[in-house]
């Protein structure tokens, strides 16, 4: 078990020490937070070889994943998102053809 927690560090850097480390520990994403001047964040990561479970704890948080980012990083690797609580929203674009275009 891995956990990671932005407390560690100063406010300032904690947004870019979160991008940082789900950049190599999960798959590589463009993100934006409206509270990147203090984000707290919180991953617990257990790795089971070829699959990897993961908690995380965070304030608001957009995420992209864009053709290039999987081409380059990970065309083969499945990502599930479960929310525990709050709200969340996926949106492909372009859709496909076998998905919904928000799932909330």
């Amino acid at each position: 078990m891995t956990e990671l927690s932005t407390a560690s560090v100063a406010a300032p850097e904690r947004f870019d020490q979160f991008v940082e480390t789900t950049d190599r520990s999960h798959m590589p994403n463009r993100m934006r937070s409206d509270d990147q001047d203090d984000f707290r964040a919180r991953i617990r990561r257990l790795d089971l070889g070829e699959l990897q479970v993961s908690t995380m704890s965070f304030p608001h948080l957009e995420i992209t994943r864009t053709a290039k980012l999987i081409r380059q990083s990970d065309p083969e690797a499945y990502l599930f998102n479960y929310w525990l609580r709050q709200d969340g929203a996926l949106s492909l674009q372009p859709p496909l053809p076998w998905s919904c275009p928000r799932i909330w």
